[in-house]
């Protein structure tokens, strides 16, 4: 996975930095309290982050990308170089958002990290979570990959309270399946 990021991440950034968000945006923003404190986790090119920056939210990523990081910050951006399993912040957050980022770890590391992303939740907090929408685990190309669908999410027994299936933005030909959990 980071090999992949690490070789190609002007062109990551170039390729997703201008995707239309806006259905998703609207799909999550529902669920969170106006103005609230968002955790991203796995930031990319920043899209996300400058978005919620923009429209009043109190913004904070990770990523484990140094490219990632620096290109973030030179966008104004407020953010670290960390694996969200070692990441340790002192303040809770309101929302957090996991857009295609955690597709990355193991199906059986999601449970560990859906446990991670709810102790960093305030007690009311919602996350934002989206994966590839299908049945397959294992490489493509560099990349490992975990995609999941309504019933493999079972298994992780998360507080599930909105989801859909989508498009993808930059159609690769892929759908995804984005849903919106509770601590």
């Amino acid at each position: 996975m980071e090999n992949f990021y690490h070789l190609n991440p002007q062109e990551y950034i170039k390729a997703t930095f201008k995707a239309d968000m806006s259905n998703e945006y609207r799909f999550y923003l529902q669920h969170l309290k106006p103005k609230g404190k968002i955790l991203e986790i796995g930031f990319g090119s920043g899209r996300d982050m400058l978005y919620f920056k923009n429209n009043g939210y109190d913004v904070y990523g990770i990523d484990i990308e140094d490219e990632f990081v620096e290109h973030a910050k030179g966008l104004g951006l407020n953010c670290e170089k960390v694996n969200i399993m070692d990441f340790n912040s002192g303040d809770k957050f309101d929302g957090i958002w996991a857009c295609s980022s955690l597709i990355h770890f193991t199906s059986d590391d999601l449970e560990n990290v859906f446990k991670k992303i709810k102790s960093l939740l305030k007690d009311d907090g919602v996350a934002y979570v989206s994966f590839k929408y299908g049945d397959y685990e294992g490489y493509i190309a560099e990349k490992y990959y975990t995609y999941l669908t309504k019933e493999k999410l079972k298994k992780y027994n998360l507080n599930i309270i909105d989801m859909h299936i989508s498009k993808d933005t930059l159609n690769r030909g892929n759908d995804w399946i984005s849903f919106i959990f509770k601590k």
